[in-house]
């Protein structure tokens, strides 16, 4: 992991035990909910590289949907004894009558299949209203994916039948892929999952505490940091409750959740408050963040965070050798990747201290407020963060692969 990624990323993809980012190519993943929340999903399929060039790496969503068909949809689950890892007790015959007539109670009242979802399905989207968000042709049971391509978008199936029982499936419309940016306000209540120990309201209190944070910022949108910092419980607080951008084929479940109630709002508006085992979010949906790119020199000290343990230099020893490397590159930029190759603590020093590119929010907040305010080409003045201190070079992301 490069050192001066956002921990944030790794506090906030953790909710569900999801990977935190590794350099700064990562995301929160993108795809379908449906091999994270239902079994009709393929399972045990291997992950490629990360590396591969894009166009080759199946996991990447924009190449993975001009390559396959994407479907949408949702289903209702009725399982059977002996289904596969179905717990139900009737039989056979039982579920599929009672598929039939779900069915048949479907069809006469679409806009009612969410709540028949939540009532009658057996499968873990059955919460969500049986929603499954959106695949690519292949990634269900064949039944399944056969099915759905033979409905036609809100229509409606017979009961169709698979390894874990029989399914009622409406075939919903896909959607543009598109990047979500947000902040988030978390407010927790006791028993909600990682609720810090202090935190003693209930769920009806943190429920109408959410509402009233959320009227607030929709009252005034450009305080929601203030509210942040004022309200929020959650990762990310120091940060404004920055989130880092996620695709809107996520298959993070938390993510899906933002999704929903995010991907049709413009700009600085504010969501519907989303419940989650975490508690009560709130959330405001902004604008595509701009790209930087960049190189560093990272001089570490001992006690740095994550500085290296043959590293012995005092803090102020760092800051002056810093000081020094930052007014010879000043003088001579052309010099920088040779300067980082020798003298940067940081894993980067191998590139020449080139990063890359990533979106505003990704780096430590002094990082990013340092190199927004440079011009490309030009060399800062030695930046403290956490991990030491920084000299940087900004870069035209045009440029930079």
């Amino acid at each position: 992991m490069r050192p001066i990624l956002v921990i944030l990323a790794s506090a906030t993809l953790a909710f569900s035990g999801c990977k935190p980012i590794k350099d700064q190519n990562s995301g929160s993943g993108s795809g379908s909910a449906a091999t994270k929340t239902d079994p009709i999903a393929k399972t045990g399929s291997k992950r490629l590289p990360s590396k591969l060039p894009p166009g080759k790496n199946p996991f990447n969503a924009r190449s993975r949907a001009k390559k396959r068909e994407m479907f949408a949809g949702a289903h209702i689950l009725i399982g059977y004894k002996g289904a596969t890892r179905s717990k139900a007790t009737r039989t056979k015959d039982e579920a599929k009558a009672l598929a039939a007539k779900i069915a048949a109670q479907a069809k006469k009242a679409p806009k009612k299949f969410a709540e028949l979802a939540k009532k009658h399905s057996e499968g873990p989207s059955g919460k969500n209203g049986g929603d499954l968000g959106e695949w690519p042709r292949g990634r269900m049971v064949p039944a399944f994916d056969q099915a759905v391509s033979q409905l036609k978008v809100g229509e409606i199936s017979d009961p169709v039948e698979s390894p874990f029982g029989f399914h009622v499936i409406m075939r919903n419309a896909v959607k543009p892929l598109v990047r979500i940016n947000a902040r988030m306000i978390l407010i927790p209540f006791k028993g909600s999952l990682r609720a810090p120990k202090d935190v003693t309201r209930s769920e009806e209190e943190a429920k109408k505490l959410a509402e009233k944070v959320r009227k607030m910022a929709m009252k005034n949108p450009k305080s929601f940091e203030k509210l942040v910092e004022k309200y929020s419980q959650g990762p990310g607080k120091k940060r404004g409750g920055l989130l880092p951008g996620w695709s809107s084929r996520t298959r993070h479940p938390l993510f899906r959740m933002f999704t929903a109630e995010l991907r049709d709002l413009k700009d600085n508006e504010i969501a519907k408050v989303v419940k989650s085992p975490f508690g009560f979010h709130v959330l405001q949906r902004l604008p595509k963040p701009p790209i930087f790119a960049g190189a560093h020199v990272l001089i570490a000290y001992k006690g740095a965070m994550r500085a290296n343990a043959k590293i012995t230099r005092t803090k102020e020893e760092a800051k002056k050798l810093a000081g020094e490397i930052a007014k010879q590159l000043k003088a001579d930029p052309k010099k920088f990747e040779e300067v980082a190759a020798t003298k940067s603590d940081g894993p980067s020093a191998a590139q020449g201290g080139r990063l890359g590119k990533w979106p505003k929010g990704r780096m430590v907040p002094a990082f990013d407020k340092a190199i927004e305010k440079m011009k490309i080409g030009e060399v800062s003045d030695p930046v403290e963060s956490p991990f030491g201190f920084h000299v940087i070079q900004r870069l035209d992301p045009a440029k930079v692969q």
